[in-house]
C-alpha cells in the first residue's frame, strides 16, 4: 500500500501500527485470562477418590443430569430405586422404548444438603422424610418437568455458594478494554493523519482503520462480559473431578461410594461393573431418556 512522503507520515505510520499491536495484545490477554483466571483451568489430572467439593450436577451435561444423581442418591443411601412394568418394544425409528413406572423411596436424607434437597423434594414430594415414596409413571411429564427446572436451579445455587470473584477481577476486564480502546485510538489517529491511500479495490485505508477497531474494541468485550469469574473453590471443583475421572478409570478397587460420579463418565471398566449393585446398574445407558419417560437402547453397554 503506497503512502505519502514524508517523516511525519511515517511517525504516524509507525503509531498506527503500535495501536494495532495494543488491540491484538489486549484480544490475546483477553482470550488468556478468561481461560484461566476467570476459566476453570485445572492442573495435570492426579488419580485421588476425593469427592469434589459440591454437588454431581456441576459436572453432569444436559442430557445427563438424573442418573448419575440418582446412582450417587442410591451410593450414598438416601433413597431406594425400584422399577415396575415392562419396558415397551422400542421403535424403529427413535431407537428408543418407553420405560418401566418407577419407585422411589426416601431412606435417609441426612446427608442431602441445600442444594440438592429441593431436588429430591422435586422428585419425591414429601422428603426428607424417611420412607417417603413416590411413582414416577410413564405418563407424569408434570413431575419430570419439575425435576429439570430444580436441577437448572440447583446448579445455579451451587455456583453461587462457591462465591464471587473477588472486585480485582473486573478492574481486569475494565484494564483490557481500556487496552483496546486506546489501542484502536492510535490505530485510526495514525491512519487518519497518515492519510492512506485508497486501496485497489476502492476502499480507504481510513475506512479499514475504522473497521479493525471496531472489531477490536467490540471483541475484547464480548470476552470480558461473556467470560463468567470462577472462583477458587470451583476451580477446585473442577480440579478435583479431573483427578476423580482418572483413579474411576485406573483403580482395580472401586468404592461404591463413589458410584453415582463413575456413572458419569459412561463405559465404565470391569472392575466397576463386578462390583456394583443391580440397584445401579439399571440405570446405565438412560441418561436423558430417563427425564422423557423412556429408555435409550442405542447405548449398548457390556
Amino acid at each position: 500500500m503506497a503512502r505519502p512522503d514524508g517523516d511525519r507520515s511515517e511517525r504516524m505510520i509507525l503509531i498506527a501500527w503500535a495501536g494495532i499491536v495494543l488491540v491484538i495484545t489486549a484480544i490475546v490477554l483477553a482470550v488468556r485470562t478468561r481461560r484461566t483466571i476467570w476459566g476453570r483451568a485445572t492442573g495435570p489430572a492426579v488419580a485421588d477418590a476425593t469427592r469434589p467439593n459440591g454437588t454431581i450436577l456441576m459436572i453432569t451435561g444436559a442430557h445427563q443430569w438424573t442418573i448419575p444423581l440418582l446412582a450417587d442418591w442410591q451410593a450414598r443411601g438416601v433413597i431406594d430405586i425400584q422399577k415396575q412394568g415392562p419396558e415397551l418394544a422400542k421403535g424403529e425409528r427413535s431407537g428408543r422404548s418407553s420405560g418401566p413406572e418407577w419407585i422411589f423411596t426416601v431412606l435417609d436424607a441426612a446427608t442431602v444438603d441445600e442444594i440438592e434437597l429441593p431436588v429430591l423434594q422435586a422428585l419425591v414430594p414429601d422428603a426428607p422424610a424417611s420412607g417417603a415414596t413416590f411413582i414416577l409413571t410413564r405418563e407424569d411429564t408434570a413431575t419430570r418437568e419439575a425435576l429439570t427446572a430444580s436441577i437448572i436451579d440447583a446448579r445455579g445455587r451451587q455456583r453461587a455458594a462457591f462465591g464471587v470473584r473477588p472486585v480485582a477481577s473486573r478492574y481486569l476486564a475494565a484494564g483490557l478494554v481500556a487496552l483496546a480502546v486506546l489501542g484502536s485510538a492510535l490505530a485510526l489517529a495514525g491512519t487518519i493523519a497518515a492519510n492512506f491511500p485508497r486501496t485497489s479495490s476502492g476502499t480507504n485505508g481510513v475506512a479499514w482503520a475504522v473497521v479493525a477497531a471496531t472489531v477490536g474494541i467490540a471483541t475484547v468485550a464480548l470476552i470480558c462480559r461473556g467470560a463468567r469469574r470462577v472462583t477458587d473453590a470451583e476451580r477446585e471443583y473442577w480440579q478435583r473431578a479431573r483427578n476423580l475421572e482418572l483413579w474411576v478409570r485406573t483403580t482395580t478397587n472401586p468404592s461404591m461410594a463413589l458410584a453415582g460420579w463413575a456413572m458419569y463418565w459412561g463405559h465404565l471398566p470391569g472392575p466397576w461393573i463386578e462390583k456394583m449393585p443391580e440397584s445401579i446398574t439399571q440405570l446405565r445407558g438412560r441418561d436423558g431418556a430417563f427425564l422423557r419417560g423412556d429408555v435409550n437402547k442405542k447405548n449398548n453397554y457390556p
